[in-house]
């Protein structure tokens, strides 16, 4: 077969192959996720409320190690060059970029000081000072940093919460 037969197979596929995949696309002229029972597939509890912060990374391993290994996240979706973590109610994706998002502090929190002080033995050499108390927010916390230098804070609150999220 010749070069230019060739070419006008493939072209003949490729337009096929989109007939193909448009055919199988419903209607994109009514919005349906703006219909009120409307809800992303394999959805357990519509009902149900949640929120996601995402980062830009330039050093997704490091970050992965970090925030699995020695935070105790656990990854909840791999989208590859996004990675999405889930600690209790929170949600924090980072996603591989030009420039690293490192304004903010990341705070996880704990019920006891005790759960604080475990987490300064963790990272003691990398912490900014040990746990303390802060009166004005009556709070006991310390700061550290991740893998590209991004504030982290481990606290607990020294007052009763509702935090049954």
């Amino acid at each position: 077969m010749d070069p230019k037969e060739d070419r006008g197979q493939v072209k003949l596929s490729v337009i096929g192959i989109l007939i193909l995949m448009l055919a199988g696309i419903p209607s994109i002229s009514k919005d349906e996720s703006k219909a009120p029972n409307s809800t992303s597939p394999g959805v357990k509890n519509p009902e149900k409320r949640s929120g996601l912060i995402f980062l830009s990374t330039q050093k997704l391993d490091g970050i992965k190690d970090f925030y699995m290994q020695e935070v105790g996240c656990q990854l909840w979706l791999d989208q590859g060059s996004c990675l999405i973590f889930r600690y209790g109610n929170l949600l924090l994706g980072f996603c591989k970029g030009s420039e690293a998002d490192l304004g903010g502090t990341i705070t996880f929190f704990y019920p006891k000081k005790k759960d604080v002080d475990r987490m300064y033995e963790k990272f003691k050499e990398k912490a900014q000072s040990p746990p303390k108390e802060n009166p004005k927010y009556r709070i006991y916390h310390f700061y550290t940093q991740d893998p590209e230098g991004r504030a982290v804070e481990f606290q607990c609150f020294l007052h009763p919460l509702d935090w049954e999220f």
